[in-house]
């Protein structure tokens, strides 16, 4: 069992609480800019995985397309923390790094063909426009990571 929260000073968790109000202060840059690319992402892996499969997965899609935002609103829906300061930390990073995978997955399937071009709905320029939206908010996340591994460590 983690007793880690045991161990916070009032500094800690004083700074915890500052860190999480300042991260929600850029709380709809993050939040919109995610959800924009939830919706380009889930409609290009819906199209990878129609090409590939060769059926329809899009809940699977939209299931591994929303990881990132998702995980965002879960842990940034209420005024206090509803996590950890560890635990936090390592849900922003899964967020950034889920975002990124997402991305890179999805930019390789195109540049190596796995991707039909042009995609067989309308828009196509739109969906990667969206699904690029995200890149918006990952380094608000990614400085806030930083701090909350930053005071955590001294």
């Amino acid at each position: 069992m983690d007793t880690h929260h045991e161990k916070l000073s009032e500094e800690q968790v004083g700074a915890y609480l500052e860190t999480y109000l300042q991260l929600k202060s850029n709380y709809n840059l993050v939040m919109y800019s995610l959800f924009i690319a939830y919706g380009g992402q889930g409609a290009l892996y819906a199209s990878l995985f129609q090409a590939q499969v060769g059926r329809s997965l899009t809940p699977l899609a939209f299931v591994i397309a929303g990881a990132p935002w998702f995980t965002y609103f879960f842990i940034t829906f209420t005024r206090i923390p509803p996590l950890m300061p560890r635990a936090f930390r390592v849900a922003l990073r899964f967020v950034i790094w889920s975002y990124v995978t997402n991305t890179v997955v999805l930019v390789g399937s195109a540049i190596t063909g796995l991707i039909p071009t042009p995609l067989p709905h309308p828009g196509t320029t739109a969906f990667w426009v969206a699904s690029l939206a995200g890149w918006l908010g990952i380094p608000t996340l990614y400085h806030f990571q930083g701090v909350l591994r930053r005071w955590a460590t001294a």
